[in-house]
């Protein structure tokens, strides 16, 4: 009986050592767990910076270019009605100089 009492005892001194190192290990697992996701953490937060600075100076040249265009193309329109105008005052320009120049204003 003495015989299973110590075997008994050892096999529960076994197994709190065994428990024991589990808790180490499990304690050590979390501890490179979380330096690993601050590490990651830290990285993600550079590369989010990174692409945030790209995606704003991205923004920045296609609201520019598309100014550009837009300026370029009022322009152009303006251009165009102000000749088309112009052409359409010829005549009454010409009606105008001629009343003038006969005295008939």
């Amino acid at each position: 009986m003495e015989d299973i009492i110590k075997r008994v005892n050892e096999a529960e001194r076994q197994a709190e050592e065994i428990k024991s190192s589990a808790e180490q290990k499990a304690a050590q697992i979390l501890a490179d767990a979380e330096k690993k996701a601050a590490e990651i953490l830290k990285r993600s937060e550079e590369k989010l910076k990174i692409y945030r600075e790209e995606q704003l100076k991205t923004a920045q040249l296609s609201a520019e270019e598309y100014y550009k265009k837009t300026i370029r193309d009022n322009a152009e329109n303006a251009e165009e009605y102000a000749n088309s105008v112009i052409k359409r005052t010829d005549i009454q320009v010409s009606e105008i100089v001629g009343r003038v120049s006969r005295g008939n204003c």
